[in-house]
């Protein structure tokens, strides 16, 4: 009776030692800031872009990272174009690949694209930006990364 015990114990052990895995997929989430100058931009399907003002856009991406290199996030955002005083709910979808570690500092490939939802008095249109950038760890666990599109 002790050796079954002893048996049915370290089999159990076993069963719980396999079903424990490292996951390769994490949750991710970025609040994204964005600045731009009204050169080469234009966030709806009206006229052409003015040359002058600014724009500013929100983003909350939610999302997965494989691997821990590759990022694929997607969520709601708002954006003011002060220059051609509009503004629009960009839905965006963005895919990121680090060269290191999701987890540590270094260089980025990112690709940013999205639609606009009409509502209202927002714009319609979409965008799509290719950037590259940096990322900087703090010690508190927190990102940050610095992207030029």
């Amino acid at each position: 009776m002790k050796k079954l015990i002893i048996v049915i114990s370290v089999l159990c052990c076993e069963v719980l030692f396999a079903q424990v895995k490292t996951s390769r997929i994490t949750y991710v989430n970025e609040s994204n800031i964005e600045l731009w100058l009204n050169t080469q931009t234009r966030y709806s399907s009206g006229s052409q872009p003015s040359e002058d003002g600014f724009g500013l856009e929100l983003n909350s991406l939610h999302g997965i990272n494989l691997f821990g290199v590759i990022s694929i996030t997607a969520g709601p955002g708002i954006a003011f174009n002060f220059g051609e005083r509009q503004q629009a709910l960009p839905i965006v979808g963005q895919v990121k690949w680090s060269l290191n570690r999701f987890d540590r500092e270094g260089p980025f490939i990112v690709l940013n694209a999205g639609r606009n939802l009409v509502l209202g008095n927002f714009r319609p249109g979409s965008s799509a930006k290719l950037g590259v950038g940096w990322t900087f760890r703090t010690t508190q666990g927190l990102q940050y990364d610095l992207g030029f599109f």
